[in-house]
């Protein structure tokens, strides 16, 4: 039992001394000091629990110090009579602004409505009078066509020399002749019973004698040739047809 209490005495020793030399190994080497010898007092002195509890309530802490607390805005303060006032008419200005502002474009928009109006009235009059000038063209060429001393004043002029036929056209054109088969046809011009002779005959005797056109006067040739363009339109539209 003695040499049992022995061994324990020398073990204790022993670790005492490996204790108490590894602390003096630490102080030696700077890494022991008594503060840290206080803080790891202080860690081994609170629990695990308490440990977490402190860093939640740190972290929560934290939490609430980042959040950037909202200044209250000012109040306003009441206005007084004056300004009231002032603010009244503002608006009444305003309101009568814009309603001055609609009453232009209210008139201008009539106007313009009635601006239009007016020109397509005006377009509408002069399409009726086109239609009515076409219409009476129309009539006077089968009038003028239709008539029998129009046939023999034809047959004339394809008999003679495209010259002779072109100094009678002429002078037909010029209206120093009678009316030759003019019937009733009294709106037709002599230039447009010059064409109406022209369109009734032969394409060979008809280019012989507006070549003799072109001889004297190359502006009137080319007026007769798109006289004839037209007139023939006209007459297509007429439903006469000549053989």
């Amino acid at each position: 039992m003695k040499r049992l209490l022995t061994a324990f005495s020398a073990l204790a020793i022993i670790n005492l001394l490996g204790i108490l030399g590894a602390i003096g190994w630490l102080a030696a080497t700077q890494r022991l000091s008594m503060e840290r010898i206080d803080a790891v007092r202080d860690i081994l002195h609170e629990t695990l629990p308490m440990e977490m509890a402190r860093l939640e309530a740190e972290q929560k802490a934290a939490e609430d110090a980042a959040i950037p607390t909202e200044e209250p805005l000012p109040e306003t303060p009441p206005l007084g009579a004056e300004e009231l006032v002032s603010l009244q008419l503002e608006q009444n200005r305003a309101d009568e602004f814009l309603m001055q502002r609609r009453e232009r474009e209210n008139t201008t928009l009539a106007m313009t409505t009635t601006l239009e109006l007016r020109r397509l009235d005006k377009e509408r009059k002069q399409f009726e009078a086109e239609r009515d000038r076409f219409k009476r063209q129309q009539e006077d060429i089968v009038s003028f066509r239709g008539d029998t001393q129009f046939q023999k004043a034809l047959s004339v002029l394809i008999a003679v020399k495209p010259g002779d036929a072109k100094t009678m056209l002429q002078e037909i054109i010029d209206g120093r002749s009678g009316a030759m088969g003019m019937g009733d046809a009294q709106g037709m011009t002599g230039l447009d019973r010059s064409v109406a002779y022209l369109d009734s005959m032969d394409e060979r005797v008809r280019g012989k004698i507006i070549a003799e056109f072109v001889k004297g006067s190359p502006t009137l040739a080319a007026d007769l040739l798109e006289r004839l363009r037209t007139f023939g339109l006209l007459a297509d539209a007429s439903g006469e047809t000549m053989p």
